[in-house]
């Protein structure tokens, strides 16, 4: 069975046993309880991860109004982690209104807390908990996004794209303030009986970026699929350059592992201020269940036309040898299961965002990002493809996607032929 030779071969990464020699029954067993450990611990961490939430938020209510002498909640709302509390000075006298809310970004659930007059108008607005990755959220204070929403009343509209503009570089973020800001508008204007606007959604836009990604999709499935230029040296050339230019220099969002993370955590942004990413990740997805191929590694990655480039320099001839090899591939499995036990465990998808192409092609990132740049630029000048064969996530995600594509088509036609 393909799903299970996959998660065997997974396991024997796992341990690095080399020289250690079993019977073939202890190296059964062993896979097996490796498998095992790898599936419960993840399940366990989702699990935990998703009932041992956090939901005190009285410290943080000061923050808006640092005069007050007490806050009283008045409401709360448990599937939407939203609470509304009344703020009076040490004479029992009403100061406002406080909200705190749970707005859902890049990297996770954020805690959105917002200050009210009496009256309902926005006096202050502050985020103290998100799990964003920090480069990019210090582009909302710096930019002044959370200034558009002073002076607003509660029955003013508040949409986003429309009345709130985005921060170009934090779409997602500012999207997932904003989603707070509403649920926090209509704890105050219920409490208050003031009359909301009906929401207006955007429409769902394709533009330039999502036409040329799916014209760059489209050219490697037509490469791959019909075998065109098979015995030319740049066969892969035209779709490397066109990934690298598009989803490296100009967007800079090649297809990460926190897109997969973000659905597996269960936090579904909305298609409007998402189309790009989803574009990537289904079209990715899409392709790969429906034809069997990985259409993005070694084609349209632009991280993988940056090792191509690396290695060009050097010309290196390295090559590990055939167990080396394989035991250095199963570290990327490795990585996987660590941030993916990571996101689960902490509800944080930016927990998964560690990759060298975040920093690299963003010109933003951590000492650490930017230290893992340099070992997969120096690690792609030794060995050919080292980040893309050996350490990247998102390959070894979409190898076993197509692994257990292979194994249900496989037991489908089983149950068919019995």
């Amino acid at each position: 069975m393909p799903l299970q030779q996959s998660l065997e071969y997974y396991a024997i990464s796992l341990c690095f046993d080399a020289g250690f020699e079993r019977s073939p029954v202890e190296n059964w067993l062993f896979r097996r309880f490796l498998i095992l450990a790898a599936v419960s611990s993840l399940a366990a961490a989702w699990f935990f991860g998703h009932f041992a939430y956090d939901a005190s938020v009285e410290r943080y209510l000061t923050l808006v109004f640092t005069q007050a002498a007490k806050f009283e909640r008045l409401s709360y709302d448990a599937s939407g982690r939203s609470s509304l509390f009344k703020a009076v000075n040490d004479r029992d006298c009403l100061i406002g209104y406080v909200t705190a809310t749970e707005g859902r970004g890049y990297g996770g659930p954020m805690l959105v807390v917002v200050g009210w007059s009496g009256e309902g108008s926005l006096l202050t607005l502050r985020v103290p908990k998100h799990k964003e990755d920090a480069a990019w959220f210090r582009l909302l204070e710096n930019k002044g996004f959370y200034e558009q929403y002073l002076g607003k009343k509660d029955n003013d509209p508040f949409e986003f794209a429309r009345d709130i503009d985005a921060v170009s570089g934090a779409t997602l973020s500012s999207y997932g303030v904003a989603d707070g800001v509403l649920k926090a508008r209509a704890l105050v204007a219920n409490h208050l009986g003031h009359t909301i606007p009906a929401r207006v959604r955007a429409p769902v836009q394709v533009a330039l970026p999502e036409i040329l990604l799916l014209l760059g999709l489209c050219w490697v499935i037509l490469l791959r699929t019909f075998h065109l230029f098979n015995r030319t040296k740049w066969r892969r050339l035209p779709s490397l350059v066109f990934g690298f230019v598009v989803l490296g220099i100009w967007l800079g969002q090649p297809l990460s592992l926190v897109n997969f993370t973000t659905w597996l955590v269960g936090y579904f942004s909305p298609i409007q201020a998402n189309i790009l990413l989803y574009s990537i990740l289904f079209g990715v997805l899409g392709t790969a269940l429906l034809l069997g191929k990985n259409f993005y590694c070694f084609w349209l990655c632009p991280f993988s036309a940056v090792q191509e480039g690396a290695h060009l320099l050097t010309g290196s001839t390295i090559r590990p040898d055939q167990a080396c090899g394989r035991k250095l591939r199963g570290m990327r499995y490795m990585l996987l299961w660590f941030a993916l036990f990571l996101a689960f465990l902490l509800e944080a998808p930016s927990a998964t965002i560690f990759e060298p192409w975040t920093a690299l092609f963003t010109l933003k990132g951590t000492t650490a990002q930017w230290f893992l740049v340099g070992i997969a630029l120096v690690g792609g000048m030794v060995v050919h493809n080292f980040w893309c064969i050996f350490l990247c996530p998102v390959g070894a995600m979409l190898e076993i996607v197509l692994k257990m594509r292979q194994w249900t088509i496989g037991l489908w036609k089983k149950e068919g032929v019995e």
